[in-house]
């Protein structure tokens, strides 16, 4: 028997970016047709920078957050969306020592050292063995992390390499707790921000979310915070 999702149906009549994605039939995202999983698991191990080599202006870039975290005035909860073999994991240790923190980690496979699995307290990052499309981020399930985060950092991760960037920004939003913030380094077109903030007015969340863009050290981030 097919179970009818209301809520989908009724967010696919109101909103643009969810309509091409919901089944106007049962209210669910559609599982398939997003993206294969093959290309995922057959690609090789990404190549980061060499040891004792050090990308200098995303250390300069991580001590501006810091700043921002510390004025929380509490321990702070991080995700890293598109690890790889854990680069971000090893700076933001680094740069992020002076407060404290807990690091997870979501990969679209899981693919961390044994030294960056040291340094997080989970992966939740799918084994490549039993990948399948429900994995991946825009279908990835995130009740339990629904304003779990302090702060977010993801370097061409699942805003990049999803089909839906819309989804995947207001999914990364949902993450965040009041207060907290995301930096996204992706390639993102104006008219997927504008779909986003079209989508959080007719959901009348506008006054939850601020998408805006910060330019610092010749960087272009997307920047998500979470006002209340």
């Amino acid at each position: 028997m097919l179970k009818i999702n209301n809520p989908g149906l009724r967010l696919r009549r109101k909103s643009n970016v969810h309509g091409s994605i919901i089944s106007d039939i049962s209210g669910r995202r559609f599982v398939t047709g997003t993206r294969s999983t093959e290309n995922v698991v057959s690609n090789k191990r990404e190549k980061w920078t060499l040891n004792g080599e050090k990308d200098l202006k995303l250390m300069y870039i991580f001590r501006l957050d810091v700043t921002k975290l510390r004025e929380l005035k509490r321990p702070v909860d991080i995700m890293i969306l598109g690890p790889g073999e854990g680069a971000e994991v090893n700076d933001i240790k680094k740069t992020f020592k002076s407060i404290k923190r807990k690091i997870d980690t979501l990969g679209i496979i899981n693919n961390l050292t044994t030294t960056a699995k040291k340094k997080i307290r989970k992966d939740y990052s799918p084994d490549p063995e039993t990948l399948s499309e429900k994995d991946l981020f825009e279908h990835f399930n995130h009740l339990k992390f629904v304003r779990k985060y302090d702060y977010i950092y993801s370097a061409y991760g699942p805003v990049k390499h999803t089909k839906f960037p819309e989804v995947a920004i207001l999914k990364i939003a949902s993450m965040l707790r009041p207060g907290g913030f995301a930096r996204i380094r992706p390639d993102v077109e104006p008219e997927v921000i504008e779909r986003c903030l079209e989508y959080l007015t007719q959901t009348k969340s506008s006054n939850q979310i601020d998408l805006s863009f910060d330019k610092s050290y010749d960087n272009n981030y997307l920047i998500i915070r979470r006002l209340k």
